[in-house]
């Protein structure tokens, strides 16, 4: 990971690990216990990571903050990810973004309120 001069935690509205917490709040409403602990322990972590990145990617670092289009995600996290996680991928977006099109049909995602 490169070193980027300006820290997206220092003007976070919403801290890392509040943003983790309101995700795990809303996860456990939803998804049943797992069988494999120790499995999805580790993936639980990788995707904690991700969806911080994704959420500061989106609130920092688009064209316009708080919200990208599908290019924008895609160009960056696209290399990050293998073909086989996208729905995974796609599920995360869902969880702290609404999706859109405008009016060229572009798909635009924007962070729900909570997690600006």
């Amino acid at each position: 990971m490169g070193m980027s001069s300006a820290n997206p935690e220092d003007e976070n509205p919403v801290s890392s690990s509040r943003l983790l917490s309101k995700m795990r709040a809303r996860n456990n409403m939803v998804a049943p216990p797992s069988d494999t602990a120790d499995e999805s322990e580790t993936d639980t972590s990788r995707n904690d990571e991700l969806i911080v990145q994704i959420r500061n990617f989106i609130a920092f670092r688009c064209d316009i903050p708080g919200e990208a289009s599908t290019q924008e995600v895609l160009g960056e996290f696209s290399s990050k990810l293998p073909s086989s996680n996208s729905a995974v991928f796609r599920s995360m977006l869902r969880q702290i973004c609404d999706f859109t099109r405008n009016d060229d049909g572009e798909g635009i995602w924007r962070l729900k309120e909570e997690f600006r």
